[in-house]
């Protein structure tokens, strides 16, 4: 079985990462070596005491495995771009385990990892399930983001995995730093993970698409290797997250050009596309902002407005029901259910298309979101609180 190098940065979540080391400690791990390399994104007492808390617990029945090594590696704050370059630096594996400090292994997933990359004709990039986590008080908005690609391309490959079978390459775009796996020394070829300090996004899959034109590495499904991920988007969050893409996509478009035109399928750093994206960004606001409070409503909308979906892997979702009195059902949601030439019905009023259609809805406003903080960074304009526009 290869040695797995387990990369994992962290800054101020010292829950997040005891419970990830945790459900590390508790792997068995069936005759793997692993390290497992935590980067803090800066001084970090409380996170460094909450690691040592779940690695070195005070109980003899919860020794660290055999075989399971622990470093902790302070850095300067600089991101978790840098952080993730930084540890790969130090890693001896064979094959590289990149994780989130967010995620709670299933048991199997160091194994599951390893016999996929065994198995493989030849080098692979390994992607793991990452289920998201059901919190108490599940709210609509919940759901889209567990049940749709609004965040994440998992619920296609959920409906597409058995048809396609376990050799299909999913492509770079299917590759997520929370639980992905590949050949450390190929990794290190390409030049490791890019580094922009103090920006999300398009590192995991930039990576992936260097890996895949230098040596064809195809991106494996693999759902034994579930983690867990227990991060409750907002509303308000995504809406930070569709504008910082913007913005890390200028960077990358800049130092990575064959990614970005392959990504885009244009030059978004063009005179002509900036020229578009003002103009849209000047057309479109009116309609953005007014989208923007039916997006934040779904926050606070009980997952149970929409039956649940018996096809959704991802753990138990609260019982079909309707909105209670006083609470605010999305106009969109409203249309897609009440009777009318504008209703969903026959087959396509599943729970999934319904959730389907609603996350559609709100398309134009991610649209505009990128496309302003595309802008700002292209013009060095300060981050912006993009909701006070609305």
């Amino acid at each position: 079985m290869p040695h797995l190098s387990v990369l994992i940065p962290t800054f101020q979540r010292p829950a997040k990462i005891a419970a990830c080391l945790a459900s590390l400690r508790a792997q068995v791990l069936e005759g793997l070596e692993i390290e497992i390399i935590v980067g803090l994104d800066g001084p970090d007492p409380r996170s460094r005491e909450a690691i040592d808390r779940a690695w070195f617990p005070s109980s003899p029945r919860g020794a660290t495995p055999a075989g399971a090594m622990l470093q902790v590696v302070e850095l300067p704050k600089q991101g978790y771009m840098g952080v993730r370059r930084d540890i790969l630096a130090k890693a001896t594996g064979q094959v590289m385990v990149s994780l989130n400090d967010d995620v709670e292994l299933c048991p199997g997933f160091l194994a599951a990892h390893a016999r996929r990359h065994l198995a493989a004709p030849g080098p692979a990039i390994v992607v793991g399930d990452s289920p998201w986590k059901v919190h108490a008080g599940d709210t609509l908005f919940d759901r889209v983001v567990r049940e749709t690609s609004l965040i994440f391309f998992y619920d296609q490959m959920y409906a597409k995995a058995a048809t396609f079978g376990p050799g299909h390459d999913w492509g770079y775009r299917f590759c997520y730093g929370l639980n992905f796996s590949a050949p450390l020394d190929l990794v290190r070829e390409v030049g490791g993970f890019a580094d922009h300090a103090d920006t999300y996004g398009y590192d995991d899959i930039e990576l992936a698409f260097r890996l895949q034109r230098a040596f064809k590495t195809p991106v494996l499904f693999e759902p034994k290797a579930a983690a867990l991920h227990d991060h409750r988007y907002t509303p308000r969050d995504v809406i930070r997250r569709e504008y910082n893409l913007g913005r890390a996509a200028w960077k990358f478009a800049n130092s990575s050009r064959e990614f970005a035109l392959d990504l885009f399928g244009r030059d978004i750093t063009s005179q002509g596309e900036l020229a578009y994206s003002r103009e849209f960004v000047s057309r479109e606001r009116a309609s953005a902002m007014k989208l923007a409070p039916e997006f934040v409503a779904l926050g606070e909308t009980p997952s149970g407005v929409i039956a649940p979906n018996p096809m959704t892997p991802t753990g138990p979702v609260a019982p079909t029901m309707t909105a209670p009195t006083g609470v605010v059902t999305p106009t969109g949601l409203a249309t897609a259910l009440a009777p009318g030439p504008g209703a969903l019905s026959g087959a396509s009023a599943g729970p999934a298309n319904v959730l389907r259609a609603l996350a559609q809805q709100f398309m134009l406003l991610k649209r505009w979101l990128w496309r302003r903080g595309l802008l700002d960074e292209s013009e060095g304009q300060p981050t912006r609180e993009v909701l006070a526009e609305a």
